[in-house]
């Protein structure tokens, strides 16, 4: 039986990256949530009754509810009822992809992963197999919520919260740096899914350049423009 030669630290990444690339491109169409169900979220939930009686410091200290701890709270309410529950995440819908990127170590074993979602989430910790691990990891999530958005189809909800400091989102979300550009380019969207990207485009109008404010003077003059045809 022949010796193989362990891998060099930068074959290993190299192998390892362009691995993740493939899986995410060549999976792309599976990366959607069922018609009228997808779900995109951002932000935290704060109880203003509470949040008005904190001090300074403790406000600090109190962070609200991640919107995605809400959504699965409600998920396992309904599972528990025996009721369905009627739209899909990115992350749920990862969950239920059982291949994932092979990721190999220097003497070439692969690491196995229960799904996709799994896969994902582990990347951060995967600092031997990848180079910057934590760049890796954000890519990798830019990317698939592109997709999840570009891929919605029908109605959809956005649950936009507020920013750790009590304000509104900060432009680096994902939801704004990718999902709405995403949704605004989306020809698969119902007219009221449509409607929904337009409110929350409108209301983080300011943290876009320039080609969103002409894409949005021209969805107004064109609706304008519906409502009082030129004879």
């Amino acid at each position: 039986m022949g010796y193989t030669a362990a891998l060099s630290e930068g074959e290993v990444h190299s192998i390892n990256l362009l691995s993740i690339r493939r899986w995410i491109e060549s999976n792309k169409e599976r990366i959607k949530a069922k018609p009228n169900q997808t779900v995109l979220y951002s932000g935290r939930i704060y109880d203003l009754d509470v949040l008005h009686l904190l001090s300074k410091e403790d406000r600090d200290l109190f962070k609200g509810t991640p919107i995605w701890m809400s959504i699965e709270k409600h998920r396992k309410l309904h599972k528990d009822r025996n009721i369905p529950f009627d739209f899909q995440t990115l992350e749920q819908v990862l969950k239920s992809i059982r291949d994932h990127p092979t990721l190999i170590d220097k003497d070439r074993l692969e690491q196995h992963f229960s799904s996709a979602y799994e896969f994902f989430t582990s990347i951060m910790d995967k600092t031997s197999l990848l180079p910057n691990a934590k760049a890796v990891d954000r890519a990798c999530w830019d990317r698939l919520s592109e997709l999840f958005a570009s891929n919605a189809r029908g109605d959809i909800r956005i649950l936009d919260g507020l920013a750790d400091d009590f304000g509104e989102l900060e432009k680096h979300k994902v939801l704004l740096r990718k999902e709405l550009d995403a949704l605004l380019k989306n020809t698969q969207l119902s007219v009221a899914g449509k409607a929904v990207v337009l409110k929350k485009i409108t209301k983080y109008g300011e943290l876009f350049d320039h080609q969103y404010t002409k894409l949005i003077r021209q969805l107004d003059e064109a609706t304008a423009h519906l409502k009082h045809p030129r004879r």
